[in-house]
């Protein structure tokens, strides 16, 4: 998976997160309107120069950017990077700064274990190109 390699990111942790987000389904859309495989917003797609975050392989870019911008904002901490993918900055922000876990705590945990399935088994996803 290039788009995250070339984030720095393990494409186990991506292909887990797309598990969690939209079932690997391209086409998802939200109630919130976020869309495709990573579930992007339109405004963050346009803000982070997608032209069409329903085509996959744009959707995935534009994603692992996103990732890796929260990742890097809260030190490589999985937990916090992932709530903020899910919920914004403020969803992960204030728990961490009082210590406390973030109020979607189970849904970093379901993208952590489908990676840790990912890990232990493998997943055929990485062998295609997104």
């Amino acid at each position: 998976m290039d788009a995250a390699k070339r984030q720095g990111l393990d494409p186990q942790l991506v292909i887990a997160l797309i598990r969690v987000e939209s079932h690997y389904n391209p086409h998802a859309i939200s109630r919130a309107g976020a869309m495709g495989l990573m579930q992007v917003m339109p405004s963050t797609a346009q803000g982070n120069g997608c032209m069409d975050a329903m085509e996959p392989q744009q959707n995935v870019k534009c994603g692992t950017l996103v990732l890796s911008k929260f990742l890097k904002r809260y030190d490589g901490n999985l937990l916090y990077g992932l709530s903020a993918y899910n919920g914004g900055y403020r969803m992960a922000t204030k728990p961490q700064k009082a210590k406390e876990l973030p109020r979607n705590e189970s849904y970093v945990d379901r993208i952590l274990k489908a990676r840790g399935r990912f890990v232990r088994g493998g997943c055929p996803l990485l062998m295609e190109e997104f």
